[in-house]
């Protein structure tokens, strides 16, 4: 299935959609709190995400490798390339 939707260039259109979807298990309870997936550019595998002042904009930041490959693994595919921090105001 995932060659034929790959084939189909549909594949990074479904993961980019269970970050949003299933944001909070991917990441956690906590995290999913201060930090929200705003955008995925699937061209080139950009994820935005939005954090919601600037104390978790920093840890975000210190973080985003880690997340970028903990986030692929969960979705078992390197989808996510780079991670663009931006914030949120409520």
């Amino acid at each position: 299935v995932k060659n034929v939707l790959k084939e189909l260039e549909l594949w990074d259109t479904i993961q980019g959609n269970r970050l949003f979807i299933e944001w909070e298990e991917l990441v956690g309870e906590n995290l999913a709190k201060y930090i929200v997936p705003v955008k995925f550019i699937e061209e080139n595998g950009e994820l935005w995400l939005g954090a919601k002042d600037p104390i978790w904009r920093t840890q975000l930041f210190n973080i985003r490798e880690s997340l970028i490959s903990s986030l692929n693994e969960k979705l078992n595919d390197a989808v996510i390339k780079k991670i663009r921090i931006v914030d949120v105001f409520e």
